[in-house]
């Protein structure tokens, strides 16, 4: 799971880290993802001194099971399916966003967890992966510099990860990067 502070909330490190230990122990604990979101938004609410001095973050979570992946998110962060696919000269690997970003058509987020937004409802999808792959979840530190990137198909999964978080970071770096990056299927370096 990936939480990502909302840059205009105060304390939005804050936020992002008690959503993510919040419902991180419940996905653990095997509650489902509804559950685990409300938890998160009340552990996130806490933080609040008024309704007007609320600490905010955005959430995607992704429970990976055989043959299926089951999301849950609010706000901007994403999940994508990364896989290879044959191309002249080797493979290539192509990202599949799974997830749908809740904003405004002028960018504003339009979704988050925060005590100024407390009826938030999260959006779910269950993804059956084809073949192996990749689950990549990510803050918009490192999806923003996505567009037209040749996603790296050489190293582990940790070694890609490095090469994702250079390129945001060669390409601006304005915001914090958090990337996950979850083998599934088949062997991966």
């Amino acid at each position: 799971m990936v939480c990502d502070g909302v840059g205009s909330s105060p304390r939005a490190d804050e936020a992002a880290a008690a959503a993510v230990a919040a419902a991180a122990a419940a996905l653990a604990g095997g509650r489902p993802h509804e559950e685990a979101f409300a938890l998160a938004g009340l552990a996130v609410g806490k933080l609040a001194g008024s309704p007007d001095h609320a600490p905010a973050c955005t959430y995607v979570a992704a429970v990976a099971r055989p043959g299926e992946i089951t999301l849950c998110w609010a706000g901007d962060t994403r999940a994508y399916w990364l896989a290879d696919v044959p191309a002249a000269g080797g493979v290539r690997r192509e990202g599949t966003l799974l997830t749908e970003d809740d904003v405004a058509p002028t960018g504003e987020i339009t979704a988050w967890l925060g005590a100024d937004y407390p009826d938030v409802r999260p959006r779910t999808r269950v993804f059956t992966p084809p073949g192996p792959g990749l689950l990549l979840v990510c803050s918009d530190g490192l999806w923003r510099y996505l567009a037209g990137y040749r996603f790296p198909t050489e190293g582990t999964p940790l070694d890609q990860a490095r090469q994702m978080l250079r390129h945001a970071l060669d390409s601006g770096g304005h915001d914090n990067v958090t990337i996950a990056l979850i083998p599934l299927g088949g062997t991966h370096g």
